[in-house]
């Protein structure tokens, strides 16, 4: 029942950031998609899921949520194709709002399959190979997966269309957006909550 719950709330949480990453905010002195907010709870039910079920589980739950994520923009997709009604005034909205750009879906999917694959394994690494305490594997391991996240989303999704330098400026903005919202929020978290199922022994 725990993994299901789990599993359930990270894909709820990836689905989100799909849809959110239509939206750019602005962060400081930063552009980036509202997405970003995403982050630290995926990378906590990551770190989580791992500390509890092993590299192999999260591994198929990653995939399982690539795939689930791929079905739903396949209806997405087919109902996008369908003629509107002339009652429907919105379906311009429509389109870009539950579809998006194709690149941009295809940059922060290959993002999220790699990084969170990444992130999982250095976590499960770290447990089998070292005494590492819980929130600096989660620091260390999160840091590693939004640098390649980050990295990733930017050059498919605008290699291009920005220039070299602006494109190295916004990989380094979601870089720091990033480690703020997964590093120094997300890893206390994955602590806090790691320490409270174990309480309540749901280990």
């Amino acid at each position: 029942m725990r993994l299901t719950i789990l599993s359930g709330l990270f894909f709820a949480i990836v689905l989100a950031a799909n849809f959110m990453a239509v939206k750019l905010v602005d962060i400081f002195c930063f552009t980036l998609p509202a997405a970003v907010f995403c982050i630290p709870f995926s990378f906590v039910l990551n770190d989580v899921i791992t500390e509890f079920h092993g590299f192999r589980t999260m591994r198929k739950i990653v995939f399982l949520t690539f795939l689930l994520n791929a079905i739903v923009i396949g209806f997405l997709t087919f109902a996008v194709k369908l003629p509107p009604s002339r009652f429907f005034e919105n379906d311009e909205a429509f389109r870009v709002i539950f579809l998006g750009v194709p690149r941009i879906l295809f940059a922060s999917f290959t993002a999220f399959i790699t990084s969170s694959l990444l992130n999982s394994f250095l976590f499960d690494l770290l447990k089998r190979t070292t005494r590492t305490p819980l929130i600096l594997r989660s620091a260390s391991t999160t840091f590693c997966g939004v640098i390649l996240d980050s990295a990733l989303f930017i050059t498919i999704a605008f290699c291009g269309i920005l220039q070299p330098r602006d494109l190295g400026m916004t990989i380094l903005g979601h870089i720091l957006a990033k480690i703020f919202f997964g590093v120094l929020i997300g890893s206390p978290a994955t602590w806090a909550v790691v320490k409270f199922m174990r309480r309540q022994h749901w280990d």
